[in-house]
């Protein structure tokens, strides 16, 4: 047991020698102030710190019982029994249907009620978006699909036409794959074949957007060839929050349920860097009648902000077999020994690995080491 006032000692000192977790202690120091149990306000600590390394909930079984860090004279998370019953006594915690500050799911994750909202909201609109009718591939979509992407020739060609398929027959889709894997390039032609399968007398509104401006400017240079395929001009690729109108000052965007954004087609770059709370956003402010296509690497490194939506989703499809998600896996810009141990990092496969690098190759040298100074002298 940890009384409150050694507990805010330590804290103090968390704030200035421990600068990652200096938001973590000042938390579970304000919920300390309003009165919290010692152990509730621990429970803030850890829902701030995993909040700060981009999760959005914690699981109290696997920190019960743990050293909060290695900080000297650090406390440990209660056991769990006595956290469950520290957070069913404050009103600070509830349940999904409450109005409480934090949310307990089944008396295992715990989770701040924005966050918790936010999935909740995300998990309903990707689920009602998978639930839409798809649509059978129509005879003017047919002959796009052949004049934009012609016979494949192999596996590679094959998975990009049928991305293009996808795209208008969905109501979603989830384009992954590495770098120098086509990502782009399957971009530019499912738009091409978008514009001819509506023809001369249809406006079919797209929307191209990125979360960052880098990759929005990146996106439209790399779309240049779509305009060539699709004999027109494409709209300019901008940032979502620019495409979602976002309001100056507030966390609020024009877009939204009420107002839904004028597009038919909305292609999302770089999905992966984008966070929970965007991504709500994003799908609140998509008409039910506009198709979604969200591009990006799953294995790419998380958002700044919380939330690995992209990943998580990708994961969740893939797993069951859901053909709303497809991987792009050939790789046009490395090959031969180079693309095998990438395939093999992305898999975590490491003893195939490291038989690779020990037998060398074209591409590949692999020098072992005893420490990190041989390291780095390396």
């Amino acid at each position: 047991m940890m009384l409150a006032e050694p507990l805010k000692r330590w804290l103090r000192r968390c704030q200035i020698n421990q600068p990652r977790l200096a938001v973590a202690a000042a938390v579970a120091h304000w919920l300390l102030r309003l009165g919290a149990d010692w152990q509730v306000a621990l429970a803030g600590f850890a829902l701030a710190a995993a909040e700060a390394e981009g999760s959005s909930r914690i699981t109290l079984g696997a920190l019960a019982g743990q050293l909060i860090c290695a900080e000297p004279l650090a406390p440990r998370y209660p056991e769990r029994d006595d956290w469950l019953r520290a957070l069913h006594a404050t009103e600070l915690v509830g349940t999904a249907d409450s109005a409480s500050a934090l949310v307990l799911v089944a008396d295992q994750h715990l989770s701040w009620r924005r966050l918790f909202d936010h999935e909740v909201a995300v998990a309903e609109a990707i689920g009602e978006r998978l639930q839409m009718p798809r649509q059978t591939a129509s005879a003017a979509l047919a002959r796009a699909l052949t004049q934009v992407f012609g016979d494949p020739l192999n596996a590679a060609e094959a998975a990009q036409r049928r991305a293009g398929e996808l795209a208008l027959t969905r109501r979603l889709l989830l384009l992954t794959g590495g770098p120098g894997t086509g990502k782009t390039t399957t971009v530019a032609r499912l738009i091409a074949v978008a514009v001819a399968a509506a023809g001369p007398t249809q406006r079919l509104r797209i929307a191209l957007a990125a979360p960052t401006g880098k990759a929005a400017r990146r996106l439209t240079e790399s779309l240049q060839a779509a305009a060539a395929l699709a004999g027109s001009a494409l709209p300019e690729a901008v940032t979502l929050h620019r495409l979602l109108g976002a309001k100056p000052g507030r966390l609020a965007f024009r877009h939204s349920q009420a107002l839904p954004l004028e597009a038919d087609l909305v292609i999302v770059d770089e999905a992966s860097m984008i966070d929970l709370s965007l991504m709500r956003h994003l799908l609140d402010a998509l008409p039910a009648t506009a198709s979604l296509v969200l591009v990006g690497d799953a294995d790419q490194l998380a958002p700044v902000e919380v939330g690995t939506v992209f990943a998580d989703l990708v994961a969740a499809l893939e797993a069951r077999g859901d053909d709303s998600v497809l991987r792009l896996d050939h790789n046009y810009r490395a090959s031969g020994e180079l693309a095998r141990a990438a395939q093999a990092i992305r898999l975590h496969t490491a003893d195939p690995l490291l038989a690779q690098l020990d037998a060398g190759g074209a591409g590949l040298r692999f020098y072992r080491t005893a420490n990190a100074a041989e390291t780095h002298s390396r």
